[in-house]
């Protein structure tokens, strides 16, 4: 990763990333399909994809932001269910990141990557 990227990595936003992947994992979402797709099509019986492909987007804290919040708020409850990160603790976590955002709003934010792969037919 470009050092540039690594260089504004934010605790809260760490944070907020560590809750959210464990209430997927937590509720059964493999968050790692996407880098397994050539595994899972030799699993199925599809053999080895003819291509794979990945995609990201980078843009300023201030507006991506907003992905990760509502993503954040959407799990939380799960999160808190499954004994992840209290009420409390989850509160805070997202205070911290909300602070963040707007103290470091032009730093830049890597969303999830997007990974396709594809099989050719006969």
């Amino acid at each position: 990763m470009p050092t540039d990227v690594v260089a504004f990595a934010l605790d809260s936003a760490e944070r907020i990333m560590q809750v959210m992947t464990a209430a997927f994992t937590t509720a059964g979402a493999d968050v790692c399909a996407g880098a397994r797709l050539p595994q899972l099509f030799a699993q199925a019986g599809v053999g080895v994809p003819d291509g794979t492909d990945v995609a990201g987007r980078l843009e300023p804290l201030a507006t991506g932001g907003t992905l990760i919040e509502r993503t954040f708020r959407s799990v939380l409850p799960r999160a808190i269910a499954g004994g992840i990160v209290s009420e409390s603790d989850g509160a805070a976590a997202l205070g911290a990141f909300e602070r963040d955002t707007a103290a470091f709003g032009e730093r830049p934010m890597l969303w999830p990557l997007l990974i396709g792969a594809w099989k050719r037919n006969g």
